[in-house]
């Protein structure tokens, strides 16, 4: 949070990150001055687009590459706005998802375990956000002793299809199946392709 005082007006920013923005998403912030009802408070910012009311905003950029954002903040005065503080915002990109099947990312699993999981999920780890990923294809293949013994690409969608769950049934201990060429489309419509899953048949 920041806050400051004014011209004998004391206000704050309250955003959900130390003053961070991402590119791409709609980041929640609010903004109280004292003394003041949230119809009266304006605020703009130098990039970006500015939504919102009764205190509670959102900012969002479809631009992705790292710069800085002025956030400015002003009382309506009858006719006019008094424009009397400013804060400074960095833009970020946000980090690619890691896509997980089955809870997991990787390493050894049971065959069933796989077939059962079904779905590849894009996950942004240890990062607070309310962002959605939607995976729109991905490709992969079977190894046996140094040899791909199956191989699909291009799948649409995040699921396993069933020849493929057909595939992982014929499966044996220490087959290995890459998951590749993985495509998420952000919520700002870009597509990211994400890290490759390596998973050894238990």
């Amino acid at each position: 949070m920041l806050s400051s005082f004014a011209k004998t007006q004391n206000f704050a920013i309250e955003a959900s990150k130390m003053n961070i923005f991402y590119a791409g998403v709609y980041n929640p912030f609010k903004v109280v001055i004292e003394n003041t009802p949230c119809k009266l408070v304006r605020v703009k910012s130098s990039i970006g687009v500015i939504e919102g009311d009764s205190c509670n905003y959102t900012f969002y950029t479809p631009i992705d590459n790292s710069y800085r954002t002025t956030i400015y903040i002003g009382l309506q005065k009858r006719d006019s706005i008094l424009w009397f503080n400013q804060s400074e915002y960095r833009v970020e990109k946000i980090p690619l998802p890691t896509p997980y099947i089955a809870g997991k990312k990787g390493g050894e699993i049971e065959k069933s375990r796989l077939i059962s999981g079904g779905d590849i999920i894009p996950i942004l780890e240890n990062f607070d956000c309310d962002c959605s990923f939607i995976i729109k294809s991905y490709a992969l293949f079977f190894g046996r002793n140094d040899s791909i013994i199956y191989i699909k690409n291009k799948i649409s969608g995040n699921r396993l299809t069933p020849e493929i769950i057909e595939q992982i049934q014929k499966t044996i201990t220490n087959d290995k199946i890459k998951f590749y060429d993985i495509i998420a489309i952000a919520q700002d419509k870009r597509e990211m392709n994400l890290s490759e899953m390596t998973f050894t048949i238990k």
